[in-house]
């Protein structure tokens, strides 16, 4: 009957719409205003107090939550929530509310009252974060209530094991308040820890003169009979805090502690069935915990037994049923790192690790976890919030060691200094230190060997801090001194693998192959699975002369070892010279792909291929490679250098919208590339597309400003204002230099301050005297200025160093026919014969063999020069004085 007459008909759309428009505007004028939202807000404090203070912890949630929605910028319903989850034991989540707030993610909130760092305080305390609590008890201190600010800082110096300070701090608090129960319930508690049972009972019955119904006073009296032995005592008072404990809508950490030490001292009287009571109370609390925790202790003895492969997966499926189990993403995390996959590992570490919470192991895993992965700011970011980290000195190191990664050079070698300082033989700081002072500008290299002899002095043993020593002796011309700790280590070790691997290197770098290949031998011996031996035997082959195909059959052997690491197959193609040692390689890549069943040489072979410009080759090798034949890391390096290098020759080509496809392909696995972002803003540049130019640039400008400058100047010389773009360039030079870069700022400079454009150029060459662009403009300067005998000088320079540089042979063939050298001809010919196309280089050609008396040889090539440049007027001068000659 009632579902007939609310179906009668069609509802009437217009009376409809009327009765949306009026509800619309009574909800409007319904709005609470300003002042209303603040009465509200009372309202709900106060409910949510009440609720608070009589147990009702899910409607003080509810409330706490009513009065952020109404006062959303007062601290006061931040601080209630934060206070009501700890009382549940929730002080991650406690924290979270107060740094959120904090952070101003709900609009500008005033955290800063006492209210405020007492709760946060309170959080850090039950997280167990106690060096935070200090630190903040030390730098807003005196907002806090002394006698509040002195029990704090006592539970949190107890937590950190420094008992007589806590026990000092107490008796300061008690002399303020000597019937403070809090201090002296900690006071006791204090004395327990320091097994001062007479200080304890004396505290103790000072609680029951005060306060003789304390709940405290009751655990404390169970916690002395538990550990006296006396059971039945401590039952009866666990029993009776229990019954003390006030109503809860749902179970606190006191009383969950409470249910568990008494299941603990049934059981440990023989009552197993009453246990269980008070396990099943804790397991419908904690629905899945005991599961959880079983699964838990199964992969820990997976582990513990080496089977890390099957702990790996007992933990992947546990943590996708509970992701919040910390100590399983840690445990799966140490398989991770153990198995070399770092990436991964400081994934897991990083959601799950708080250095204050965990063993400091553990955190040093997980600074190094990022370390190897290239993550250097994450570990400043979380080993600067560790108060921990100044007392650590590993954890300095790797502090030290990151902080030079991203340039922070003061702070690393200051953190670096402070570990040797913590741990004289803390081997990697000294190396950190030593490759610093290798890298600086100029190399100070003496400073890094007395850094490296320091270390060896200190840990002799460690054969890391050998091989470095070994290598910094070689690079500072002291061989025989590293020739005597090689031989003192192979004496010492009998010949262990690390003696003769450290061998083997120290023989290859003083070029005598024949020891070099009987140590990496004798290792491969002992460990044929050693794959860097292999690779480095194959290696010391090419070095050595021996022929190509010798040479490839070793790195093919080391490449069936670990088919799926890259070092030898990228070896191979580097050696590669022609067209049929190219081919060799793909025969053997071909033979070794089908014995192990991995395309990771393909791979590679790709890359290669697409970086000598064979794009169409390298994308047939692109549309066989998956992941179930090719490592995923392999894959996705593989597809980046095709697509970089795709979008750089259609670039060249002025194929703008395909390389703008490329370019985006590649961004998808490297968004933030300063290159490719670079590259885009070219194409945007080539379209004119100047407005998106900008904000590339600005997106640019917040990744690497050294592109982003090199790409507003090449922005500006598009535009014609070329002043600009030489403020640009330079700008980006003084960041980061490079030949490209300075031979396009001084091509700008040239024409807008030609005297400026000199000064860069000297100052250029001076600082790189090896650079080719800056030889070839200072020796193109001087011949324009008939300087040739002094630009002879620094072509002959360039052709030491490349003899095939067409330009300068062409130049330098010029040169030398002015100065009557009798090269002329024979290296006018050599250009010539490089680059038979080009019509400059054979007019000089011809014109040098016309000078010297071949003139119809001259003739020959002149013809042939004005056909390549028929528009040319001097060389047309030329062929017709060499006819007339002829």
């Amino acid at each position: 009957m009632f579902k007939n007459s609310w179906a009668v008909g069609q509802p009437n759309k217009v009376l409809l719409r009327a009765v949306l428009i009026a509800m619309l505007f009574s909800i409007a004028a319904c709005e609470p205003s300003d002042e209303r939202r603040v009465e509200m807000a009372a309202i709900h404090e106060k409910q949510a107090k009440a609720y608070l203070n009589s147990g009702q912890y899910r409607a003080a949630v509810i409330e706490a939550q009513n009065v952020i929605q109404k006062a959303p910028s007062q601290a006061a319903g931040y601080i209630l929530l934060a206070q009501t989850l700890n009382e549940l034991g929730q002080y991650r989540n406690s924290l979270n509310v107060l740094e959120q707030a904090s952070a101003g993610s709900a609009g500008t909130v005033d955290m800063t009252g006492s209210d405020f760092y007492l709760t946060k305080i309170e959080a850090l305390l039950g997280r167990g974060k106690f060096a935070s609590a200090l630190q903040i008890l030390t730098q807003h201190g005196s907002a806090i209530p002394q006698q509040d600010a002195l029990y704090a800082r006592a539970r949190a110096l107890a937590g950190l094991g420094q008992l007589d300070e806590a026990n000092e701090t107490l008796r300061k608090l008690r002399g303020m308040a000597p019937d403070n129960i809090d201090a002296i319930v900690a006071q006791a508690d204090v004395a327990l820890l320091q097994d001062n049972n007479d200080a304890a009972n004396g505290l103790l019955e000072r609680i029951t003169d005060i306060a003789p119904e304390h709940i405290d006073l009751r655990m404390l009296r169970a916690k002395m009979s538990i550990r006296d032995g006396d059971f039945a005592s401590a039952e009866k008072q666990l029993s009776d805090a229990l019954i003390q404990l006030p109503q809860a809508d749902t179970l606190t950490p006191k009383k969950a502690t409470i249910l568990s030490a008494l299941a603990d001292v049934l059981v440990k009287q023989g009552r197993s069935a009453e246990a269980l009571v008070y396990t099943r109370v804790l397991a419908e609390a904690f629905p899945g915990f005991e599961v959880a925790q079983e699964k838990y202790r199964e992969a820990v003895t997976l582990f513990e037994k080496g089977k890390l492969d099957q702990a790996k997966i007992e933990l992947e499926a546990l943590l996708s049923e509970y992701p919040n189990f910390d100590n399983a993403a840690v445990l799966l995390a140490v398989i991770q790192f153990q198995q070399g996959d770092f990436e991964q590992a400081a994934d897991q570490l990083n959601d799950s690790v708080d250095p204050e919470l965990v063993h400091p192991e553990i955190t040093r895993m997980t600074a190094l976890s990022n370390l190897r992965s290239n993550r250097p700011q994450q570990v400043l970011t979380m080993l600067d919030a560790f108060p921990g980290t100044q007392k650590d000195a590993r954890l300095l190191a790797i502090y030290g060691t990151s902080a030079m990664a991203v340039g922070q050079t003061e702070k690393g070698l200051t953190a670096l200094q402070q570990a040797i300082k913590l741990e004289a033989g803390l081997s990697p700081a000294y190396i950190a230190l030593a490759a610093y002072y290798n890298r600086a500008d100029p190399p100070q290299r003496e400073k890094a060997l007395e850094l490296l002899r320091t270390a060896y002095a200190n840990n002799s043993q460690n054969p890391v801090l050998a091989k470095r020593l070994v290598s910094q002796l070689v690079l500072t011309g002291n061989a025989q001194q590293a020739e005597k700790i090689v031989s003192q280590r192979l004496s010492a070790g009998n010949k262990d693998l690390d003696a003769l691997s450290l061998a083997a290197a120290f023989f290859a770098s003083q070029k005598q192959f024949d020891k070099a290949e009987q140590y990496y031998a004798e290792v491969l011996k002992q460990d044929p699975a050693n794959y860097a031996a292999a690779v480095q035997q194959g290696i010391v082959a090419a070095v050595s002369g021996k022929p190509f195909e010798q040479v490839l059959a070793k790195l093919k052997h080391a490449a069936t070892i670990a088919p799926g690491r890259t070092n030898a197959y990228e070896y191979m193609l580097r050696l590669v010279k022609n067209d049929n040692q190219l081919q060799s390689v793909k025969v053997a890549l071909a033979e070794l792909e089908e014995k192990v069943g991995q395309r990771t040489g393909s791979a590679v072979l790709l890359a290669f291929l697409a970086a000598r410009g064979d794009i169409d080759q390298a994308s047939t090798i692109l549309d066989t490679l998956n992941e179930s034949n090719t490592e995923p890391e392999v894959l996705e390096r593989a597809r980046f250098a095709f697509d970089v290098n795709k979008a750089r020759r259609e670039l060249a080509e002025k194929n703008y919208e395909s390389a703008k496809l490329s370019v985006f392909s590649a961004l998808r696995s490297r968004p933030q590339s300063p290159e490719l972002l670079g590259m885009l803003g070219q194409i945007e540049i080539a379209n004119q597309n100047y407005a998106e130019t900008e904000k590339i640039i600005a997106q640019v400008e917040g990744i690497d400003s050294a592109t982003a400058k090199r790409l507003q100047g090449e922005l500006h010389e598009a535009q014609g204002n070329k002043a600009e773009a030489a403020k640009s360039y330079l700008e980006a030079w003084q960041q980061r230099p490079s030949e490209g870069l300075a031979t396009r700022l001084y091509a700008m400079l040239e024409e807008v301050n030609p005297a400026k454009a000199e000064q860069f150029l000297a100052g250029w060459a001076d600082a790189n005297p090896n650079s080719l662009p800056a030889l070839s403009l200072r020796a193109r300067n001087l011949l324009v200025g008939g300087q040739y005998r002094r630009a002879i000088t620094l072509m002959e320079k360039i052709e030491q160093r490349a003899p095939a540089n067409i330009a300068n042979l062409n130049n330098l063939a010029w040169a030398y026919q002015q100065t009557g050298n009798k090269r002329a001809a024979e290296v006018a010919k050599q250009a010539y014969e490089l680059a038979p196309e080009s019509a400059a280089v054979a007019d000089t050609y011809g014109w040098i063999l016309y000078q010297r008396g071949d003139r119809q040889k001259a003739v020959e090539i002149l013809e042939r020069a004005a056909r390549l440049d028929a528009d040319n007027s001097e060389i047309a001068d030329h062929l017709a004085k060499a006819r007339a000659g002829a």
